[in-house]
């Protein structure tokens, strides 16, 4: 795998697990405005692997709003735990 693929790579799997919806709109934007947007893109068989194996192919994906709902929820289930104790 050469530099570009390797950083590539990473990018990717950086950018899976980002949840932010502002910074991914703004990322977006930045990707969009790229001169060499248009270029297609081969992704590595382990690239696509991973992308298999992710929620985005489930469709099992939330927004940012569900995700900080779930979070709270279990932060006071957490709360309730060690008050108890």
């Amino acid at each position: 795998m050469n530099s570009t693929d390797f950083l590539r790579s990473q990018v990717i799997s950086k950018l899976l697990a980002v949840r932010d919806e502002k910074f991914l709109l703004a990322l977006g934007e930045l990707l969009d405005n790229n001169p060499v947007a248009d270029e297609l893109i081969k992704l590595t068989d382990d690239q696509i692997q991973v992308l298999k194996l992710s929620d985005i192919e489930y469709n099992r994906i939330m927004s940012q709003e569900q995700l900080d709902e779930e979070d709270l929820q279990w932060l006071e289930g957490t709360k309730l735990i060690f008050e108890n104790q």
